[in-house]
């Protein structure tokens, strides 16, 4: 236990303060902005709100607002009654339901340079929208990620992303500030939000995912 306790300490030292990285170092015509489940039903209402995530908000509409010339993904869960995650999860973002919707903060953002995805599980990777998209934009070489959960969409977002690449010997840069990332905090399922939140950016940066403090 003492040696857990004490690489935890190392890891919580290593993530409290990081370099920002300058958004001009990403040329326009090859980065992306993902923004993965800023929507009601995390942010505002519903089984999963989480007022941790809530906090992330802010920092995101800044990045949007900051990269308004840049490719953007919106990624929202959807599901409905038959979705095999709610055996996992309990019930939310029912499609058709203000749950499902990205935040009102963010709706100004999305634009012709835009792409809003509907997800039925928390990789978006494996969704054929996404897939298509993939397929199209074969140019992208910067992928910012923000949003939540940080341990769940998000790390396998970014795990999965920088797998595909890897197997194909693409060079690419999947970058997650952690200003713009979070996630929820439940006691009853032993889920620690500042615990998970940490290691879930380590488990990221020991698979060739860039951390960084945030977006400038």
């Amino acid at each position: 236990m003492g040696k857990m306790i004490d690489s935890l300490n190392k890891i919580n030292e290593k993530y409290k303060e990081l370099e920002p990285i300058h958004l001009k170092e990403l040329k326009e015509d090859c980065t992306v902005i993902m923004v993965v489940d800023v929507i009601n039903g995390f942010v505002k209402e519903g089984n999963l709100f989480s007022d941790r995530i809530s906090k992330i908000l802010s920092p995101i509409e800044e990045l949007l607002n900051k990269g308004k010339n840049y490719k953007k993904i919106f990624i929202k869960d959807t599901h409905t009654h038959e979705s095999l995650e709610l055996e996992t999860y309990p019930t939310h973002c029912l499609v058709g339901t203000q749950e499902a919707e990205i935040v009102d903060e963010l709706k100004g953002y999305i634009d012709n340079n835009s792409e809003v995805i509907c997800k039925n599980s928390t990789n978006a990777f494996v969704n054929e929208q996404f897939a298509k998209w993939l397929r199209e934009n074969e140019g992208i070489k910067n992928y910012i990620i923000v949003g939540d959960c940080t341990d769940i969409c998000v790390m396998q977002l970014a795990l999965t992303l920088k797998a595909y690449h890897n197997e194909k010997n693409l060079k690419n840069r999947i970058i997650v500030p952690k200003n713009c990332v979070e996630t929820y905090d439940l006691d009853v399922t032993y889920h620690d939000g500042d615990l998970l939140y940490l290691m879930s950016l380590y488990m990221m940066e020991s698979n060739g995912i860039e951390i960084v403090e945030k977006v400038i």
